[in-house]
């Protein structure tokens, strides 16, 4: 999804087994434990983020960040349970577009 108007980048929702970018899942997430086990981990789980760029005081731009998770058992339909994240993912998605930005101001 793209609002260029209002600067607003995302997706709808993308899915994750077990890992992002080699890390584990519940590095990011926390959805829950079953039995001792990160749901996180051995789950299916579905990613939303929604971003948009702000005007920023002083003439800088900011980053809002909207991140939604939901994991879904793969061998049980309709059991899912709704995940919180801790803040990494979205740490890592600003770094990434700071570094982006400052290799294009070059």
């Amino acid at each position: 999804m793209i609002d260029t108007k209002q600067m607003i980048f995302g997706n709808a929702g993308t899915n994750f087994r077990h890992t992002i970018a080699k890390q584990r899942i519940s590095h990011y997430f926390d959805c829950s434990n079953m039995i001792g086990i990160s749901t996180a981990d051995s789950y299916d789980i579905r990613i939303r983020v929604i971003s948009q760029v702000v005007a920023a005081d002083g003439g800088f731009s900011k980053v809002r960040m909207e991140v939604q998770a939901k994991a879904t058992a793969a061998d049980r339909p309709g059991g899912s349970v709704r995940c919180s994240s801790n803040g990494l993912l979205e740490s890592r998605i600003a770094k990434m577009l700071a570094e982006a930005a400052a290799k294009d101001a070059k």
